[in-house]
């Protein structure tokens, strides 16, 4: 198990990456010029020297961790913001440039996704957020709701006849011609959109974007 690398450095974990590197190479200095004593205190020397490098690398991925995880929180209120106000494609523009994609990120893009009406893409992106972060409610409970509302919806388009045809006698060269008689159910595909509308997916309210909040 690893020594805690700012204990190792002998600063504060909030060190800038400046503090980081100067402690570094002032160990370092002093550990390079023990490597030369005779006996266990060169070994000790050497055996310092790496667990250094070591926590040298370390301090600075903890600190890189950190600026990206600012960054990412920060993109992606701008990104919250931008679908608030219903700016979706500022909204992509804004995903598209943030490097870390997390499980928000895909939920984010899912409502864009939704408001350009591309549903199937939508849920991939939910499905996605649900798979990285299984335990966040929300993310599960808006896939579940959308995959409820699309079944209902699909339901009525395969389970109800949409047109009814029928024979009627007329006069002229083609005396029998079938017509198409539309139902209230025709509309069930125009339905999916309006439905889709109105499903309570997310727990976070967009004013009615992405499947609006309860």
């Amino acid at each position: 198990m690893r020594n805690d690398p700012f204990v190792v450095l002998g600063i504060s974990r909030g060190a800038s990456r400046e503090e980081i590197s100067n402690a570094y190479y002032a160990k370092r200095e002093q550990y390079q010029n023990d490597l030369f004593l005779e006996g266990e205190a060169g070994a000790d020397a050497a055996k310092k020297l790496q667990e250094l490098d070591m926590a040298y690398n370390d301090a600075l991925q903890s600190l890189n961790d950190t600026e990206a995880g600012y960054k990412n929180s920060t993109g992606l209120a701008e990104v919250r913001q931008a679908l608030a106000e219903k700016r979706y494609d500022d909204a992509q523009v804004l995903l598209d440039r943030m490097e870390s994609r997390d499980a928000e990120w895909h939920y984010l893009q899912s409502i864009v996704f939704y408001n350009k009406g591309w549903f199937t893409e939508c849920k991939k992106q939910l499905e996605i957020a649900v798979e990285i972060s299984p335990e966040t409610e929300k993310y599960s409970k808006a896939l579940g709701n959308l995959n409820a509302k699309m079944s209902k919806n699909n339901e009525a388009i395969n389970g109800e006849v949409s047109s009814k045809s029928y024979s009627q006698k007329e006069g002229g060269a083609n005396p029998d011609r079938t017509y198409s008689r539309r139902t209230s159910s025709d509309d069930a595909c125009c339905n999916i959109c309006s439905g889709l509308l109105c499903a309570d997916c997310c727990c976070e309210c967009m004013g009615g974007d992405l499947i609006a909040c309860c």
